[in-house]
């Protein structure tokens, strides 16, 4: 699991980040299970969760696109490669 609890619970030592910390501690790594754990009073929405899975989705697709066209601009320009500013971005 990759996420920071402190982010997406305000209080991590309320209610429902305490419930969520001992159900992580058991072994459980269902986001919806997880998520079902929020109090009552908690602003996030199930719907809210929805859109940023979407929204990741989103920004992965356009990662790949972006690698796809950094690789075919580099095998036209090979001499660019050895630019300092791509470094990273393709190995």
């Amino acid at each position: 699991m990759n996420f920071r609890l402190d982010v997406v619970v305000n209080d991590i030592c309320g209610l429902t980040g305490l419930s969520i910390i001992a159900l992580i501690c058991k072994g459980e790594n269902d986001p919806h299970k997880l998520a079902a754990l929020r109090h009552g009073n908690c602003r996030k929405s199930e719907q809210e969760f929805q859109t940023y899975n979407e929204i990741q989705k989103k920004i992965e697709q356009c990662d790949k696109m972006i690698s796809r066209f950094m690789t075919a601009f580099f095998k036209l320009n090979p001499e660019l490669k050895k630019l300092k500013t791509h470094r990273g971005i393709l190995n």
